[in-house]
């Protein structure tokens, strides 16, 4: 599976989930969920809006996701 990268764009510490903007998706409005368990470094807790990432994504019963989740 090939990993995409995109950038933080939401991030909802206190209920453990964020989203990222996808480079490809540039143009599109919707945005990538990741939840913290989904977060592989530097923990959830120190990600923040901005930060570059790198991701795998998954499909749901609620639509795209994200895992994997790597600041680069």
């Amino acid at each position: 599976m090939e990993s995409k990268h995109g950038t933080i764009v939401t991030m909802k510490k206190e209920k453990g989930y964020g989203f990222i903007k996808p480079d490809e998706d540039e143009h599109s409005k919707d945005n990538l969920f990741f939840h913290a368990t989904d977060v592989l470094s530097p923990a959830f807790k120190e990600l923040k809006i901005g930060d570059r990432v790198e991701y795998l994504e998954k499909e749901t019963e609620k639509g795209k996701s994200a895992y994997g989740v790597a600041v680069i």
